[in-house]
């Protein structure tokens, strides 16, 4: 039996004669108990390490915007995959449910203050145009800014969190109001 436990459920010999002695028995079900037991707690262990990895995934972004696009991308691979998550660690719907709820309250104040950031950005820009009282020294300004917007798109994703497309969106608006 000592060999059948030691190949079958992965038992070392030690083991086998730890259990024997605080069991004072060699039953197969109390072997099983012990297996099971330890497969609990192996899962337990891996869960733990998932949803560490997942939270420190999200902590290493910097850029805001980049963060809520993690965010969304993690919270739509924990809802497709939870099958295979309640058998690789455990989770159950409940489990992912759960987490997909903590990572969304941990992180979704993150699309608010980018939101808030790139409104403050374009309210400066409009109250510096608007204080120029000169049309064309305003013109003249606005195309500076746009140029400057153009050529350092990389640059204001990384710091405001400014996609291409909400920059593209941020020039339309502010050439509606003072190209012309």
């Amino acid at each position: 039996k000592q060999e059948h436990l030691a190949r079958e459920v992965g038992f070392t010999p030690e083991d086998i004669e730890s259990l024997v002695l605080l069991l004072g028995t060699e039953d197969e079900d109390a072997f099983e108990d012990l297996k099971k037991s330890r497969d609990e707690d192996d899962l337990k262990k891996r869960r733990d390490a998932f949803e560490t990895k997942l939270w420190s995934q999200l902590e290493a972004v910097t850029c805001p915007k980049q963060k809520q696009l993690k965010m969304q991308q993690i919270c739509t691979m924990l809802l497709e995959k939870q099958e295979h998550l309640a058998r690789v660690v455990g989770l159950t719907s409940e489990d992912v449910q759960s987490l997909v709820m903590q990572l969304d309250a941990e992180f979704s104040s993150v699309e608010d203050a980018v939101q808030k950031k790139s409104d403050a950005f374009e309210k400066k820009l409009r109250r510096q145009l608007q204080a120029i009282e000169n049309l064309s020294f305003r013109q003249q300004k606005w195309q500076q800014m746009r140029t400057m917007l153009l050529e350092k798109q990389n640059h204001l994703l990384g710091a405001g969190g400014l996609t291409p497309e909400a920059n593209n969106t941020l020039i339309a608006r502010l050439d509606r109001d003072f190209a012309a």
